[in-house]
């Protein structure tokens, strides 16, 4: 099953469930959407680069941390909410959020994009 799809199944359940079960507004149901995104997004870049080294993997998940932390910081601007036309998210949007990005990520887990962390070779050999 192809990555995007349950990233967009994931979207879509998060953004109706907001929208619809919980009457926000499209502007916060919208804030829902990206933070999944953004944070599935992440993950899926994590797991392709995890086979390199182990020093490549850790400069992605730093830069990947350092996207997460722009993210945030996005968020808490009124001036790049407003370009954005996203919303500081309440408890229940973030609760949403973490929740359909949880699911996404186990389907992609199920899926084969996993982060595998092998233990440090020993005489240029893999463990």
């Amino acid at each position: 099953m192809p990555a995007g799809a349950v990233l967009g199944a994931a979207l879509v359940a998060g953004y109706s469930f907001a929208l619809h079960d919980l009457d926000l507004s499209v502007t916060n149901a919208r804030t829902v959407a990206v933070t999944i995104l953004v944070a599935c997004g992440l993950y899926l870049v994590i797991a392709l680069e995890a086979e390199g080294s182990r020093r490549r993997s850790t400069l992605v998940a730093a830069m990947c941390a350092a996207l997460a932390g722009v993210y945030v910081a996005t968020l808490m601007m009124p001036a790049t909410r407003h370009f954005f036309e996203l919303t500081a998210p309440d408890a229940r949007m973030i609760a949403i959020a973490v929740a359909a990005s949880a699911f996404a990520i186990m389907g992609l887990a199920l899926c084969g994009f996993g982060v595998r962390i092998t233990p440090p070779s020993t005489n240029g050999q893999p463990a």
